[in-house]
């Protein structure tokens, strides 16, 4: 699972670019062989390429320089539960406690200064699998979101899964909120083709487990099944929800 770092701008842009090359360069020269094959005068259809090429020329260049229009998401409200544990300790206790129950497994793991990153399996029917994360960190800061789905790629690797889909569960724990836990927690976000994600948060600080929705309906079936599947796991029904 990667994060998706080009805008739909950006996607046509690409788009116009090889299609516009095909049109301009490649297709005049197929034209051009055809014509001395069958010795007939096919410069009209070559002019017609032309045009549509010229055509796109202008749309990617009204891409290139005109403002962009910035849609407004609006923010997911997360699920809060008051879940009561003050300590990482008691908390990473409870959770592997219950992933333990539910047979996930333990596949990979790093400790560095500012980041603990556990990772957790397990085969949900042949061809899925799921991963738990379960990170610690004192100061959760957006760019540390990289190097878990880097390390992801790396538990995949260990496992040799050959999945069709992946559900990834990352469990973010920090002593306190701050403006980037809190912009995570309420992050807008789509889901990708046979890669599910559900993101969770947790302050120590306050005791509050949050669950992120999910706002777009693309992949909301499988985002609720992973919800509940999540919920179920770490009997979290039994918790009071926090308005």
């Amino acid at each position: 699972m990667k994060k998706n770092n080009k805008n739909k701008r950006e996607k046509i842009m690409e788009f116009i670019s090889y299609i516009g090359t095909f049109l301009c360069i490649i297709l005049p020269l197929i034209i051009l062989e055809i014509s001395i094959i069958l010795d007939k005068d096919l410069t009209k259809y070559i002019n017609i390429t032309f045009a549509i090429g010229i055509i796109l020329g202008l749309v990617f260049t009204a891409l290139v320089f005109l403002p962009s229009t910035k849609i407004s998401i609006p923010k997911s409200i997360p699920i809060k539960l008051k879940l009561g544990f003050k300590t990482y300790k008691e908390l990473s206790e409870y959770l592997k406690e219950k992933l333990s129950k539910a047979n996930y497994e333990l596949k990979y793991n790093i400790e560095e200064k500012e980041i603990k990153i556990e990772y957790y399996c397990k085969k949900i029917f042949i061809e899925k699998i799921e991963v738990v994360s379960i990170i610690k960190v004192n100061e959760f800061k957006e760019e540390m979101l990289e190097k878990i789905y880097d390390n992801l790629e790396e538990v995949l690797k260990v496992i040799n899964n050959k999945r069709r889909y992946l559900y990834f569960i990352p469990v973010i724990i920090v002593d306190e909120e701050s403006k980037d836990f809190n912009d995570y927690t309420e992050m807008p976000f789509i889901q990708q083709r046979n890669d599910f994600l559900l993101p969770i948060g947790y302050s120590l600080k306050n005791e509050t487990l949050y669950i992120v929705n999910q706002e777009s309906d693309l992949g909301i079936v499988k985002f609720q099944e992973i919800k509940s599947r999540f919920i179920k796991t770490f009997e979290l029904k039994e918790f009071p929800i926090e308005k």
